[in-house]
């Protein structure tokens, strides 16, 4: 009994170890640099364009997490509705649009933060931000689709 603990801890930690390392070079680079220095990079912001982009990110993720926030308590209040069971049309639908609203919120929120960002480039940065939107645009689609399935 006890070489299989042993077996399964071990098993447990080379598995934690493995997606901590896979997520440290999803995060890095090969050279170390993070995503936001390498899209520096590739833009060639200047140091003043750089750091305006990073106090929108952060403004941008403060923002994000009282949203996902409300997103969540009204997710919530939608499973208690239908715990309770015997609710009304009128209750059902009001809990859908509220997460649908809330949803929004969030849709509208990013679509900001890349519009503040996408007004102080130059148009030649603009250009190089659009197709690098596009790129990403389709592994965002791909990632939001299995997130739809798990939920």
């Amino acid at each position: 009994m006890k070489q299989v603990s042993v077996i399964s801890l071990t098993i447990i930690l080379f598995l934690s170890f493995t997606i901590w390392n896979v997520a440290q070079q999803n995060y890095r680079s090969r050279d170390g640099q993070q995503k936001g220095e390498r899209f520096a990079e590739k833009l060639n912001l200047t140091e003043e364009q750089q750091s305006t982009i990073e106090q929108l990110r952060i403004d941008n993720q403060k923002e994000m997490i009282d949203l996902k926030a409300d997103l969540e308590r009204k997710k919530l209040d939608m499973k208690e509705l239908k715990s309770k069971g015997n609710y009304t049309r009128e209750e059902f639908l009001n809990r859908v649009e509220a997460v649908n609203n809330s949803k929004n919120s969030i849709s509208v929120a990013k679509a900001n933060n890349r519009m503040d960002i996408y007004e102080i480039l130059t148009p030649e940065q603009k250009k190089m931000f659009d197709d690098m939107g596009d790129r990403f645009g389709k592994h965002r689609k791909m990632m939001h689709h299995r997130r739809m399935m798990n939920d």
